[in-house]
C-alpha cells in the first residue's frame, strides 16, 4: 500500500475525540448525580406517607375507643390535652377497682394504651384530643397526632397545624389534624 492512500484512508476514520468523551462523561455524571437526589427525595417522602398512615390509625383507633364507651365521651370524658412531651419509656397500664370497670376507668385505659401506641409508632410520638363544645349537633372531636419527624429539614407544612395549646414552635414536632363527628 503506498503511503498516499494510507494517509487517506487515516483521514476518512472517525473516531471520538478525548473532549467528545469528556463532554459524554460530565452528562452522565449529572445524570446520575439527578438520579440519586431523585431516589433520596423518594426515600423521605415515603417514610413521611408512612407517617401519615400511622397518624390515621391511631386517629381511627381513638374513635373507636370512644364510641365503645360513648356517654363519657359525648360529656366529654376522652379530652386529652398537655404540653408537648415526647414519652421516653410506656406509661403503665392502669387497671379496674373491680371485675367490671367503671367507663372513667375505661377511659383512662384507653388514653394509655392510646399514648403507648403512639410513643410505639412515631418517632417522638404523641396524642391529643379536644371535644368541641360548639358543635351543633353530634359531639366533634379535634385530633391532633403528634410527631418529630428525623428528616424534617426545611419542611414544615405538617408542622404549622399545631395548636398553641400544645405549645409547639413552628420548627418543632410535626401535627396532622383529624376533626371527627362521633
Amino acid at each position: 500500500m503506498n503511503p498516499l492512500s494510507m494517509q487517506r484512508h487515516r483521514s476518512g476514520q472517525r473516531g471520538m475525540t478525548l473532549i467528545e468523551v469528556l463532554v459524554a462523561m460530565i452528562v452522565l455524571s449529572f445524570g446520575m448525580i439527578s438520579f440519586a437526589g431523585l431516589q433520596a427525595v423518594s426515600i423521605k417522602q415515603g417514610k413521611m406517607a408512612q407517617y401519615r398512615t400511622v397518624a390515621s390509625q391511631l386517629a381511627s383507633d381513638y374513635v373507636d375507643r370512644m364510641r365503645a364507651n360513648s356517654a363519657l365521651a359525648a360529656a366529654g370524658g376522652y379530652n386529652f390535652v398537655q404540653a408537648y412531651a415526647a414519652l421516653d419509656a410506656a406509661l403503665p397500664l392502669p387497671g379496674c377497682a373491680v371485675a367490671v370497670c367503671t367507663p372513667a376507668e375505661v377511659r383512662d385505659i384507653d388514653q394509655v394504651q392510646w399514648r403507648n401506641n403512639a410513643r410505639a409508632s412515631l418517632p417522638g410520638g404523641s396524642l391529643y384530643a379536644v371535644m368541641d363544645a360548639a358543635a351543633p349537633v353530634a359531639p366533634i372531636i379535634d385530633f391532633w397526632v403528634v410527631w418529630r419527624d428525623p428528616d424534617a429539614g426545611d419542611e414544615l407544612d405538617i408542622g404549622q397545624t399545631c395548636p398553641d395549646l400544645l405549645g409547639v414552635a413552628i420548627d418543632g414536632p410535626r401535627c396532622m389534624h383529624f376533626r371527627i363527628a362521633l
